[in-house]
Formats: structure tokens, sequence, C-alpha cells
């Protein structure tokens, strides 16, 4: 692979062309502007600590420009504004589950324990997703599967629905699963019929229909589940 690398200021180092496929990054503590050599391409990608491995994302036919995508390593600073997100992501669970809006006239925030371990703990990792600019969702990463501790577990999913049947929320699971490379699991409740579509679809066009899907009584996490199982450790 061919990289051009011009540093046009001290922050912002810009990557140019990379062609059609994956572009291993080095590891920056400033934000790197990737863009992709099709000019209806274009992601932002912040990354501190670990290696990044951007792919391509074909933007909605619908949309007459480019769409910037970042997906950001959550600092502690954020922990707040997740904490915030979760009560629209709640909001829209509520029409699955027998979760109630409160007193306040706000849908609970974080309501599984402490939210600051997936910012404290090696083994889980938080990251928040904007658009333009613009906050459109978050994804936690943990690796407690349905009945067995795995190496990686999709513990939270949100992206803003203003966002949604864009592409969005396929390219973020995507980059999500390139980032990190072993056995993963991915659940969904019974009742989240379109959690399970949109799992399925994604993780079937991701492993090229090599995963198994199955549902189980948890132990971690009550109740039942679907809950897809694959491992992507040697994918390219």
């Amino acid at each position: 692979m061919n990289l051009d690398l011009q540093v046009e200021n001290p922050n912002l180092l810009e990557l140019r062309p990379v062609p059609v496929g994956r572009a291993s990054c080095p590891i920056l503590c400033q934000p790197a502007l990737i863009r992709l050599g099709n000019p209806t391409y274009e992601l932002l990608i912040f990354y501190r600590r670990r290696e990044v491995h951007p792919t391509e994302m074909p933007l909605s036919k619908k949309r007459s420009r480019k769409m910037r995508i970042e997906i950001i390593e959550a600092q502690e600073k954020d922990v707040s504004v997740v904490n915030n997100l979760f009560r629209l992501y709640y909001y829209d669970l509520s029409t699955v589950t027998d979760w109630n809006c409160l007193e306040s006239g706000l849908f609970e925030g974080y309501a599984f324990g402490d939210l600051y371990r997936f910012w404290k703990d090696d083994d889980k990792y938080a990251f928040v997703v904007r658009v333009d600019h613009h906050l459109a969702g978050f994804v936690l990463i943990d690796n407690v599967g349905v009945n067995t501790l795995v190496d990686y577990n999709i513990a939270e999913f949100f992206i803003l629905q203003k966002y949604r049947r864009k592409g969005l929320g396929r390219y973020v699971a995507e980059y999500i699963f390139d980032r990190f490379r072993g056995n993963w699991e991915v659940m969904q409740s019974l009742s989240n019929k379109a959690a399970q579509a949109f799992w399925r679809k994604v993780i079937a066009k991701y492993t090229s229909d090599s995963y198994e899907e199955s549902t189980e009584v948890s132990k971690n996490h009550g109740g039942d589940w679907v809950v897809q199982r694959f491992n992507n450790k040697n994918k390219k």
C-alpha cells in the first residue's frame, strides 16, 4: 500500500490516497483524518491508545453530500455524555420493554451499575459516535457473554434515530469488530425484533454467514436472549 503522507498542521495528519480496503494506521495521540480514495467517502477517526483498522463506508444514495463520521474512544469527561444518551436509548427501548419514564420526566440514565467501569477496567471499552461533528450514538464493549466470559461482547449499542437506515450502524459495528479480534457474542432480547434483524444482517455480511445463532436463558444477564457468536481472529 502506497500512502502519500502530508502533515498539514501539528494536530492533523492526513493520509491520502487510501485504496479500497483497510488501512492500518499508526498509534497517535492526535486526531487523524483519513480520506478514502473514492471522493464519495470520508472518514474521520480519533484514536489514542490502540491500533485502528478503518474500512470504507458507502454512503446512502439519498445523501447528496459526504457524511463525516467520528468513532472516538471515549474519555472520562464523556461519561456524563454517554449517561445522558442512555436516556434516549431507554426511551427507544421502552417500546419493547416494560421500562417507564420517571416522575422527573426523564428516562433513567445507565441502569445496570457502575458506568465508570467501561473507562476503568482494561477489558471494557467505550466509544462515542459523531456525524458531521454532532453526537450520533455510542458503543460499550465488555467480555460478559450470555453464560460465560468471552473475548468481546456488545454490551450496549445505540445510534440516534435520525442517523438510522443510512448504513451508519452497520459501519460502526464493522469498525468495532475489525478493531477487536477474537470470540464475539452479540445479544438481543426476545422482544426486540428490530435489533435481531439488524444484527443478523450485519453479522451475516461481516462473517459471510459464518456465525452461530441460538436462543438461551442467560445466567449473566437474566431472561431469554437471542445470541450470535463468531470468531474474527483470522478475518482478512
